[in-house]
């Protein structure tokens, strides 16, 4: 979640916010299973990118 939010919300601050999306993916893939980490990881960021963007709307 925190991955996406940095990606909707953050825009203004692309350089500080890539570096911290970075930090993030890699820890997310160093929790997921070595087979298919890199397909895990992309579903889980596209999943929390929906949440973010429907919480984001709705405010």
């Amino acid at each position: 979640v925190a991955m996406a939010y940095l990606e909707i919300v953050m825009k203004e601050f692309k350089e500080e916010w890539e570096l911290c999306y970075e930090k993030a993916e890699r820890a997310l893939a160093n929790l997921i299973e070595k087979k298919d980490k890199n397909k895990k990881v992309e579903n889980i960021v596209a999943e929390a990118h929906e949440w973010v963007q429907k919480w984001f709307t709705s405010k």
